[in-house]
């Protein structure tokens, strides 16, 4: 469940006397202020949850080499084109975007720990997919529907032991820090408006198409694609505010928004794997699809300005 959609009691002193704490810090907005009253926020737990999220982020990560190291059937391709897929089922099934980011991060973990066949890897997709759905929708699809979307290539048997196979790899650890979680956090603190907010959630969902972005922390990822998307929006892309809440100066960020940029010049440029870009080219989200990516001189000369110097490797912080 995502932390915003916790249920329990306020406490609205505590609340107020973190916002006095925060405020003490000069240019840094308390973004729970205004939901100290609101027990379905949890304002007065905001600090502790992502407290905690930052912490585990590094033990829940998957390994970034586990194609050499685990896999020996399988390639970035190949991961790329059944992720493009499961972002189609996840249109077809109308799941939340919740439920692709924590498919993707329980794919990438499992194939981490359990070597696998080419002729699995669309079940290893499907069974993170049923098993995510299970944990952040309310009604998840049934194992015919997912099995049905496959063309009937796999039984429900089948896709149940799957299931079961993941589960049992991963410990039944299905709790896990996505960019998804870290990412509404810092749009909160960027005061985001809808532009934004799908602008950033489109760039973060673009991340998740190549394996390298499995070298940056989810968190990382997150403060990129808001950082990256505030630029794109002619926005100062980097203040004190989204500094305090993710934990990054600007130049912490550096290499994960030259990766995120990179991954949708690659992807508008190439026209490949397109079903995020038409995903988020419908009206409803604005149309945020079809923005034009960053040209590398733009790129570059922005984070020497916001950075002070060339990026570099980007610094994970834990």
């Amino acid at each position: 469940m995502a932390p915003d959609s916790f249920y329990v009691h306020s406490d609205s002193v505590g609340a107020r006397a973190r916002s006095h704490q925060v405020q003490k810090q000069h240019s840094v907005v308390d973004i729970d202020a205004n939901n100290a009253g609101n027990p379905l926020a949890c304002a007065e737990y905001a600090r502790d949850i992502f407290d905690h999220l930052h912490e585990i982020e590094c033990d829940c990560r998957a390994d970034p080499r586990y194609m050499e190291r685990v896999q020996q059937d399988m390639t970035p391709h190949m991961r790329a084109i059944l992720v493009d897929w499961l972002v189609e089922v996840a249109m077809e099934y109308r799941l939340c975007s919740d439920t692709l980011h924590l498919t993707v991060a329980l794919l990438d973990r499992f194939l981490s720990v359990a070597r696998i066949g080419r002729d699995q890897l669309q079940l290893a997709g499907i069974a993170c997919m049923w098993a995510a759905a299970k944990y952040e929708e309310i009604y998840a699809p049934s194992a015919r529907e997912f099995c049905f979307i496959t063309d009937n290539t796999y039984t429900p048997k089948q896709l149940v032991d799957m299931e079961a196979h993941v589960l049992s790899a991963l410990s039944f650890r299905l709790t896990l820090p996505t960019s998804k979680a870290f990412l509404r956090r810092y749009l909160q603190a960027s005061a985001a408006n809808e532009r934004l907010h799908f602008l950033a959630s489109f760039l973060c969902e673009l991340s998740m198409m190549d394996e390298a972005g499995l070298a940056h922390a989810p968190s990382a990822v997150a403060a990129a694609s808001v950082f990256l998307a505030r630029a794109m929006l002619q926005q100062a892309p980097w203040d004190a505010t989204l500094a305090h809440y993710s934990r990054r100066r600007a130049a912490d960020v550096a290499g994960a928004v030259q990766f995120v940029a990179e991954t949708h010049r690659r992807v508008v440029e190439e026209g490949t794997f397109a079903a995020i870009v038409d995903k988020y080219s419908s009206s409803n989200l604005l149309s945020v699809g079809k923005a034009l990516p960053l040209g590398a001189q733009h790129l570059a000369a922005l984070l020497s300005t916001c950075c002070g110097a060339a990026p570099g490797p980007c610094v994970t912080l834990c």
